[in-house]
């Protein structure tokens, strides 16, 4: 019996050759609170965001026989967690940051129905609103991402320190973006969401940071709102003047 090779298109194609899906798993409460479709990265960052709440899991997840999705995974589990560890630990022990794991083919994630601590209707009404939380999260982590890469071309500070040597800096002075922030725009607002208590209060620090930050990133400002398929809040209609659709280069 040979050994298959393993390259990194086992992570985004299943045995079954579709495209894999991931979720976030809570080992407190035993189940699974998010399922994602696209990108297990996007799936990473929000785990790491959500923390801040709760511990998580970030899994690659493995082919199943049924439909798991974000309106049913808060009633599956993993069925046998003692190979689910992170480092020498179980993943029961609680931890403050996040990991990625893959879930091989053997691995069964079956029916368990609502936790047992959350069938009354007040407790009940807590799962909702950490999946709607988490499922708000996950949205603007896309948001973010795409807007980084497709609006801000002005971001040389990430760039010189993941491909220069720290001497060749000297005397450089580099930014994230336009914005008078120390680390950017999307730093502030990914601060928010960890530290925010609600979607109404992430919402109003998001809205909050764009206001103080709209000077000389109004592209910007204007492919967030686009991607996040919002209308700009009227907010920030006295300062966001600028109009994209009159830019050939707007490419969204």
């Amino acid at each position: 019996m040979t050994n298959k090779k393993i390259g990194y298109e086992h992570f985004y194609k299943d045995s079954r050759g579709n495209r894999r899906r991931s979720g976030i798993f809570a080992p407190g409460i035993d189940r699974f609170i998010l399922i994602d479709d696209y990108d297990f990265w996007m799936t990473m960052e929000t785990a790491e965001i959500i923390s801040s709440k709760l511990p998580t899991v970030a899994y690659i997840l493995p082919p199943t026989d049924f439909e798991l999705t974000n309106d049913n995974c808060i009633r599956y589990t993993i069925f046998n967690k003692t190979r689910q560890r992170i480092g020498p630990s179980l993943i029961s022990v609680a931890r403050q940051n996040p990991q990625l794991k893959f879930l091989f083919d053997y691995t069964k994630i079956t029916f368990a129905d609502i936790p047992e601590d959350y069938k009354s209707e007040d407790r009940q009404a807590m799962l909702t609103r950490l999946q709607e939380w988490a499922s708000y999260v996950h949205n603007l982590v896309y948001v973010i991402n795409m807007t980084e890469a497709l609006f801000n071309p002005f971001n040389n500070k990430t760039f010189v320190q993941n491909y220069t040597r720290s001497d060749w800096l000297a005397g450089l002075k580099s930014k994230v973006d336009r914005s008078a922030t120390d680390n950017g725009v999307f730093f502030e607002i990914r601060h928010a969401l960890y530290m925010a208590d609600s979607i109404e209060d992430a919402e109003q620090q998001i809205l909050d940071i764009w206001k103080c930050h709209y000077h000389e990133q109004q592209y910007m400002l204007h492919g967030f709102y686009k991607i996040w398929n919002r209308p700009v809040p009227e907010e920030l209609a006295d300062v966001a003047t600028y109009k994209p659709e009159t830019v050939s280069t707007f490419i969204v």
